[in-house]
């Protein structure tokens, strides 16, 4: 995971300086295919016997506490943005670049529209 997010991160600054960015459907296109591709890498991966990472929270309650905190307590071993999880979540942040993607191209379209009917 660090090696895609060091991916994503060399993109981001590289295509600031071909005039893609977060304010353009093409940076979101992209960005979508990349969480795409790796959900279905790690799709093939779980087919072929690869293993998921279990993330497991064992917590020992002192004697005093009689409920459960209101805030479960962190998972032990840091950060777990670093930890490969299922494919579906990686298919769901692609739906939501994509999601972007749109957003931003329709705008695009509703300015060129609005520019060609009421230009002087």
């Amino acid at each position: 995971m660090a090696h895609f997010r060091r991916h994503i991160r060399r993109f981001s600054d590289l295509s600031k300086g071909w005039g893609i960015d977060k304010n353009t459907y093409e940076y979101w296109s992209w960005l979508a295919r990349q969480y795409r591709i790796l959900a279905e890498v790690l799709e093939l991966g779980l087919r072929a016997g690869l293993k998921l990472p279990t993330l497991e929270v064992s917590v020992a309650l002192p004697p005093a506490f009689t409920t459960l905190p209101a805030e479960p307590p962190p998972i032990p071993g840091g950060n777990t943005s670093n930890v490969l999880q299922h494919p579906g979540f990686y298919y769901y942040e692609a739906a939501l670049c994509s999601r972007e993607r749109y957003r931003r191209f329709t705008a695009i379209a509703d300015q060129e529209v609005w520019l060609n009917n009421y230009a002087v």
